[in-house]
């Protein structure tokens, strides 16, 4: 049938309405509702120091860059778009230095 779209499901009034729900957005790990002031620099050190005693253990790091030439309309993260690129040398160098801390602490 001329028009129709070859190899793409049809969208019925029945899946929209299952699929019409809301759901979570994860923009952090752990996500807002968790994030706590009692948990502090020294937590997070003994975090690390724990972890680093199962090395054969999973570990998950995540690390986010926030500096983007622009936004893209999509995106739900925390950015900055600067046209300065020291915001982001300084940013990185930090990064560095906190990754440096962070696997002497893991051993």
């Amino acid at each position: 049938m001329a028009g129709e779209l070859i190899g793409f499901p049809e969208i019925t009034a029945d899946t929209v309405a299952r699929y019409e729900q809301p759901g979570p957005r994860y923009t952090s790990y752990p996500t807002a509702p968790e994030w706590t002031t009692s948990y502090g620099p020294s937590d997070y050190a003994a975090g690390l120091v724990q972890a680093g005693t199962a090395p054969s253990e999973p570990l998950s790091v995540y690390i986010h860059i926030p500096f983007c030439r622009r936004m893209c309309t999509f995106c739900g993260c925390n950015v900055v778009i600067a046209r300065d690129n020291a915001r982001a040398d300084r940013y990185l160098s930090h990064l560095g230095e906190e990754m440096r801390l962070a696997a002497g602490l893991l051993g």
